[in-house]
């Protein structure tokens, strides 16, 4: 009964693209992931116009939950004195939010066969030949595993191993900081238009990252990108009250309303690994 061709850890984004796409093959799929969904992720929100024209089969799950399209990005320069306009060569990309999308894909798996299992958490892998995964909710064998939990997780860490490769360090690992604050369409469609033109600014108060801004359609997707080399060294709280209060005084951010909290979570900024496989293993995302 817990025999499976292939379980997935991780039902995030791209844990349960490679669920949909095995199940749908004919294949036996079990998804764990420690999370009860929906759950919200630290991330801009935004994917590739080439999308539907990579994965077509989830077009029917994912459009019906895309917050709007973005038709140019503004990038400024570190003194915010410089700007420069320009609309996406390949297409407009669209805006979702990411705990209605995560959810969305992982339903698709669902509906073409895969099991999910959410919260349920993975203790450790034996490889016999095939591999058998263990959980808070009990042992499950499968021909082949997926790891789909980023770069820190277990998995990713016994394939780093078994291939000698080095974790990264602080020169080449960074962490994202997020909030998706409601603002209200009256104030998005204000200071956004109905382009909703991304914001990315380069050093801003000359710390070594990057911000941006991505309006959806209530909503602003507000994050702050560095490597941890600089964020470090800077209190996470001070970066992020600089940063907002920098969108406010040049009217990007409602005056009157308070600094949101602060997510973070690990952003990779160099690679790719130089392997992503080992016995019976695949890492994905």
């Amino acid at each position: 009964m817990n025999e499976y061709d292939v379980i997935v850890c991780g039902g995030g984004p791209s844990g349960a693209t490679t669920a949909f796409y095995a199940a749908k093959a004919g294949m036996k799929v079990l998804v764990i992931d420690k999370s009860k969904f929906p759950r919200d992720k630290a991330c801009g929100g935004l994917l590739t116009a080439r999308l539907f024209d990579e994965l077509p089969e989830l077009e029917p799950y994912i459009k019906p939950i895309i917050e709007c399209a973005s038709n140019d990005v503004n990038l400024y320069s570190p003194s915010m004195k410089y700007k420069i306009d320009f609309e996406f060569p390949e297409g407009t990309p669209w805006n979702i939010t990411r705990e209605v999308f995560d959810n969305a894909v992982l339903e698709a798996a669902g509906d073409v066969g895969a099991e999910i299992m959410t919260q349920t958490r993975v203790s450790d892998f034996e490889f016999n030949g095939g591999v058998t995964v263990k959980t808070s909710k009990g042992d499950f064998n499968s021909k082949m595993v997926i790891g789909a939990t980023g770069p820190n997780d277990k998995l990713a860490s016994m394939v780093r191993d078994k291939r000698n490769i080095k974790p990264w360090n602080d020169n080449q690992m960074g962490t994202a900081l997020m909030w998706e604050p409601v603002v209200g369409k009256d104030f998005v469609d204000k200071n956004y238009s109905d382009k909703r033109s991304l914001l990315v600014h380069f050093k801003p108060g000359g710390i070594d990252g990057y911000g941006w801004v991505f309006p959806k359609q209530e909503i602003l997707n507000i994050g702050f990108g560095g490597y941890n080399r600089a964020i470090k060294s800077i209190k996470v709280k001070e970066i992020w009250e600089d940063y907002i209060n920098l969108l406010k005084k040049d009217g990007y951010f409602p005056k009157d309303q308070a600094t949101p909290p602060v997510k973070g979570a690990p952003l990779p900024l160099a690679g790719p690994l130089k392997a992503t496989t080992m016995d019976n293993t695949l890492l994905v995302g």
